[in-house]
């Protein structure tokens, strides 16, 4: 019916099929049997499960059926979790980061690329005049000390009409919020073994080298919408997403991007920048 699906098919007994071993069964993601015997559905269970191969097994007898799904492990991405809070390393920004927002002058620059300065790059400049005025501080923790840091960045801006500073104002929770690594991702990182052959797994151990290394999990590489200039926002996400800091360095460094059964897929899973702070 869909012109764009191509299909082949293959005329062997099933029992014939699960004699000749995991080799035959290797080149499927999903096996799925019918009416087959107890002890050839055994037996392909086996190979399924040293495969790795999620199998399901099917059976029917008049109107009565019966179906039974065996998978060893099936792991689920979230791409769009429910709650993005970002992870902009606003209160300990990497080297690169560092360099970047120290290197805008906001005194010297004009009306236009003033309403223009990425919020990023204000409240890390915000943050850095908070600590300033008392020593040994770290991160706004009670109203008054919120309220103060709120109070430099309204102070940083010439006219009401900044965009840019009203953002900064609204994503200011954001530069006192601590560093912390998920429940469900140190949950993920406690359970990597050495076992696990899946892409999944195999990235997994690049990650758990790289928070052993790091001490955080790699940047996601992406921006959210902010007022900026097209040079500053450009630069910003090159910063995010520099492949000299990727995780794949990780990977080689842990030996694992070779295990990968498409290396060049599991690059552009991997592709965040490195925070080496």
């Amino acid at each position: 019916m869909n012109p764009d699906v191509q299909g082949t098919h293959l005329e062997l007994d099933p029992a014939k099929a699960v004699a000749q071993g995991k080799d035959f069964f290797r080149q499927f993601s999903l096996v799925i049997a019918c009416q087959m015997t107890q002890t050839s559905a055994i037996q392909l269970g086996k190979i399924c499960e040293e495969l790795v191969i999620p199998l399901v097994l099917v059976t029917s007898l008049g109107f009565v059926g019966k179906l039974r799904i065996y998978a060893s492990q099936h792991c689920v991405c979230e791409t769009k979790p429910d709650s993005e809070f970002g992870d902009l390393r606003l209160n300990d920004p990497f080297p690169e980061l560092r360099r970047f927002a120290d290197s805008i002058d906001f005194a010297s620059l004009d009306d236009a690329a003033h309403a223009h300065v990425p919020y990023v790059v204000i409240l890390i400049r915000a943050l850095d005049s908070w600590r300033s005025r008392a020593e040994g501080r770290t991160l706004p923790k009670n109203s008054a000390e919120k309220d103060e840091f709120k109070d430099i960045v309204s102070k940083m801006r010439r006219s009401p009409q900044e965009l840019n500073f009203d953002e900064a104002l609204q994503n200011a929770y954001k530069a006192w919020m601590p560093y912390v690594i998920p429940d469900s991702v140190q949950q993920v990182l406690s359970l990597v073994s050495t076992s696990g052959k899946s892409d999944f797994w195999i990235l997994a151990r690049a990650v758990s080298q790289f928070v052993r290394d790091c001490g955080k999990l790699p940047l996601a590489g992406s921006l959210p919408d902010m007022t900026a200039s097209t040079d500053m926002y450009i630069k910003l996400q090159d910063l995010f997403q520099s492949p000299l800091n990727s995780l794949c360095a990780v990977c080689a460094t842990c030996g694992a991007m070779h295990e990968f059964s498409d290396p060049k897929a599991a690059i552009r899973q991997i592709g965040t920048p490195r925070d080496t702070s």
